[in-house]
Order: C-alpha cells, then structure tokens, then sequence
C-alpha cells in the first residue's frame, strides 16, 4: 500500500491538486495523510483559535473530497510553524511514500523574494516530491507577458 502525504491549504490549485492525484491513483493501492500548517511569524505571537478552526475546517474539506472519490485517508493534521520544515517533518515522521503539493506559480522575482514552499519540499524532502502547477494560469500569464 502507497502511503501519499498531500499538503493541502484551502487554495484552488490544492483543490485541483487532490482532484488530479485521486484520478492518477487506485483506491485499493492508496491511502492519504493530509497536512495544513498554519505559519508561525513570530514566536511571541501565538497562533490563535481561530486560525486553528480555519486548519481544521480545510482538513474536513479534504477528507471528505477524497472519502467520496473511495480512498482511505489515515491522517489530517495540522502543524504549526516553518511550512517547508513541517511538510519534511511531517513526511519523516509518518514514512510517506511520496509528497504531492501545488505550485502556486509564483514569478521569478516572487520566488527569489519570497522562496517556494513547493520548491522548498522538492529541496529538503527524503522522498519523492511530485508538483503539481496550474497550466491555465500559467498559460494566462504567459499570454500577458
């Protein structure tokens, strides 16, 4: 059995993201860990209730979208912290297969500036990362520029 951590943030690309895994994968060789990590900015701020109940609303959303296209989801969580730490932690911690997540497509200067989470995991995870991007925005922009 293939065990696939899917880090998910409430975006439509994660949406889409979990849509195109469950079409690439079968039920009956798959089962799902889900992951949302809410950032911590500063440790003197703490993260609040409501950013929490934000963490588990999205985790329900997921599990319910992958329960109805019939695979097992074993784990939804949330962590607190560094998105890119947490996301290789987590895999470690739980021996994941494989790691599928969005790329928001973000520019080159936006990258640079900002780093990608998605790039941040392909770098620092001990398992294969798979990416998936958004080729209509990508497309679009494209288009624009």
């Amino acid at each position: 059995m293939m065990h696939v951590l899917l880090p998910v943030d409430g975006s439509a690309l994660s949406q889409e993201t979990v849509r195109w895994v469950c079409d690439m994968m079968n039920p009956t060789t798959t089962r799902f860990s889900l992951l949302t990590v809410i950032p911590e900015v500063l440790a003197e701020l703490p993260v609040d209730a409501v950013q929490v109940d934000d963490a588990l609303a999205i985790l329900n959303v997921y599990e319910n979208m992958i329960d109805n296209a019939g695979y097992e989801v074993v784990h939804a969580d949330y962590m607190i912290g560094n998105p890119v730490e947490s996301i290789c932690r987590y895999a470690d911690e739980h021996q994941v297969d494989q790691i599928f997540m969005g790329s928001h497509g973000r520019s080159a200067l936006g990258r640079f500036v900002f780093g990608s989470v998605s790039s941040g995991v392909f770098k620092h995870a001990n398992r294969p990362v798979f990416v998936h991007r958004n080729m209509e925005a990508k497309t679009l922009s494209s288009a624009m520029g």
